[in-house]
């Protein structure tokens, strides 16, 4: 639940026509040998991406001493996410 409607909205679009553009190109690309690889790499970049996201705020937790400011949620469905791979 969040009082940010739009902001929310925005991210699905994003992820929307990102996951569009994926799939577009995997079809387009039907035979390819470079298409694995190449989903790979944009697969893991954004993985990466993901479990670094937390890091943002590592400033602001040193700073303050307080670890108020990581999201909860992410963190601990990126572990279970993690534990399971």
């Amino acid at each position: 639940y969040t009082s940010n409607n739009a902001g929310i909205r925005n991210h699905l679009v994003i992820a929307s026509l990102y996951l569009g553009g994926l799939i577009v190109y995997v079809s387009a690309s039907i035979g390819s040998e470079n298409v694995v690889r190449n989903v790979g790499f944009i697969s893991s970049f954004v993985s990466v991406c993901m479990f670094a996201s937390p890091l943002v705020t590592l400033k602001q937790v040193l700073q303050t001493k307080s670890t108020e400011s990581l999201p909860a949620p992410m963190i601990l469905v990126g572990c279970c996410c993690t534990f399971l791979w």
